[in-house]
């Protein structure tokens, strides 16, 4: 399929974007740009007032359910080749609405909305793939808060069955898209409100992200919506900043659910001004989409206020991301040794006991702690190098009972001398369930990179809970020590994680999560 001249240039200012993009919170000197969009559906968007007198160059349609490809097959030959030659990019939100009721799984029994798990569901992605096919941008938002398809809505624990085969049909219908419509772009598009609260034990709130790692991770962008009757502003703000650790970002559909016209105004004067902007902007956001005509329809001040804030904020041109998958290690220059950054100064626990005084240590806050003499076994001793699934640790270097890691609380590591390194790895593990938390690399070149770090609990919830997605253990030991001695009931572990790094640039500090349930041991860049 030939692509068009103004796919080509796109991605070359995404290329150029990216290599300036701001990195500090200082105003900017020009505007920050992004690429507008408006719904439902693309015949009745293009239709909009907006559309005719401001530059929003994205049309959005919905697909609701297997109902809807009776009409939008009548799409493929007219309407949607049409936009693309006049310069529209395309906006995809699918979304399923059926009841929820008690499923099989290929990992086990489940209960949610069966129509996304089912074998049909991949058939209807082939159809919607090769209409909405074509020469320009084709942003793909799947699931659409997918987080209350389950039956438990916005929680890992108790969906872990349904989340999993949630996660295979997005990775089918990922590659549905990138075949049949190779100028598709695919996100998992998530609720908003996801930030607005976390719950370590369930796995909910902004704990949930973490456990779809993988998928964000292999993903062309990310997405999300906002829909908040009270406001939407701190919602966008951070869930923009969180998703940005897996790449760029879309804010797929916004309005107010119970279209709200003081919400509506209060959001919109507060979020399409030049600050607001340059942050969200700077934090990964490329595009917003408006859900509907609606507020905008109703009020002539409203929409003379959006209407110039678009024509001033849009991208002159459409500017598709790139995917989110960082490039392979050969396809950067890295050094070819590791860096073992050094956290010596910042150690403020003890999570480490000699078994002839277990009381001196006490990782959890409940007074329990990994065995010095297990970890020596284990071939984990003070001060050695050691390798964990072929990245090398530096593991501390002091006696057992006295502070040996860092309880994550937004500490800043700094590289004595600056590495072009492509990954960065670290080795710790979590207290009390799984822990996520948001940190920031910074660069030569002034930019930073947030990233999102998730470890699992040191002794998997006592032996009943998997590795967090893009953990694997890197030591099981035999027994944990305790204020009353050895405990042989849980066997505790320590994770190893990894954080791509951006390409071609030089790292110069890393700013841990402020997340004190976090416990790193060892940083390695490799």
């Amino acid at each position: 399929m030939r692509v068009s001249f103004v796919m080509s240039v796109a991605l070359a200012l995404l290329a150029l974007l990216v290599s300036v993009a701001p990195a500090t919170r200082a105003r900017a000197t020009t505007d920050p740009r992004l690429l507008f969009g408006i719904g439902p559906e693309a015949d009745s968007a293009r239709a909009t007032q907006l559309v005719s007198e401001a530059p929003v160059k994205l049309l959005t349609s919905w697909y609701n359910g297997p109902g809807d490809l009776a009409w939008l097959k009548y799409w493929r030959d007219g309407l949607i080749p049409d936009a693309y030659a006049a310069g529209y990019a395309m906006s995809l939100v699918v979304f399923s609405g059926d009841a929820a009721r008690s499923l099989s799984t290929p990992y086990g029994p489940a209960c949610g909305r069966a129509y996304p798990l089912s074998h049909g569901f991949l058939d209807d992605m082939t159809q919607l793939a090769k209409i909405f096919a074509g020469s320009g941008p084709l942003y793909v938002s799947l699931f659409a808060e997918f987080q209350t398809y389950p039956c438990q809505h916005d929680q890992w624990a108790g969906n872990e069955n349904y989340y999993r085969a949630l996660k295979d049909q997005y990775t089918a219908a990922k590659a549905i898209f990138h075949q049949f419509a190779p100028n598709a772009r695919v996100s998992l598009c998530w609720g908003g409100w996801q930030t607005r609260w976390d719950d370590l034990g369930k796995g909910g709130g902004r704990s949930l992200f973490g456990y779809f790692s993988d998928v964000m991770a292999a993903s062309d962008f990310q997405s999300f919506q906002a829909m908040q009757s009270d406001s939407n502003v701190s919602d966008v703000r951070d869930m923009t900043k969180t998703l940005h650790a897996w790449g760029p970002v879309m804010l797929a559909y916004y309005k107010p659910d119970n279209e709200s016209p003081a919400t509506f105004d209060a959001d919109t004067q507060a979020m399409l001004t030049h600050d607001y902007l340059a942050e969200v902007t700077a934090d990964g956001l490329f595009a917003w989409g408006f859900m509907d005509n609606n507020n905008l329809g109703a009020s002539t001040a409203s929409y003379q206020f959006v209407r110039a804030a678009v024509t001033r904020y849009a991208a002159p041109w459409i500017v598709p991301p790139t995917s989110a998958a960082p490039p392979p290690p050969a396809a950067t220059p890295s050094p070819s040794q590791p860096i073992k950054l050094k956290l010596g100064p910042l150690y403020n626990n003890a999570g480490i006991s000699d078994d002839a005084d277990t009381v001196a240590g006490n990782l959890d806050g409940g007074g329990y702690s990994y065995s010095a003499q297990a970890l020596h076994a284990a071939g984990v001793g003070e001060g050695q190098s050691v390798t964990f699934n072929g990245v090398t640790f530096q593991w501390p270097n002091v006696a057992a009972g006295v502070p040996d890691n860092v309880a994550a609380r937004g500490q800043t590591v700094s590289l004595d001398t600056p590495s072009a390194h492509v990954t960065l790895h670290i080795l710790g593990a979590a207290d009390h369930g799984p822990a996520t938390g948001i940190g920031t690399i910074h660069y030569t070149d002034g930019s930073a990179q947030s990233f999102s770090l998730t470890l699992p609990d040191w002794t998997l919830n006592g032996g009943t809970a998997q590795p967090s997605p893009g953990n694997s253990a890197a030591v099981t030991l035999p027994y944990r020590n305790g204020a009353s001695g050895r405990d042989g009931n849980h066997h505790p572990a320590l994770f190893s994680g990894a954080v791509p790094l951006q390409g071609g640039k030089t790292v110069t500090s890393v700013t841990l999560p402020d997340q004190p349930n976090l416990h790193i041991f060892a940083l390695s860049l490799g």
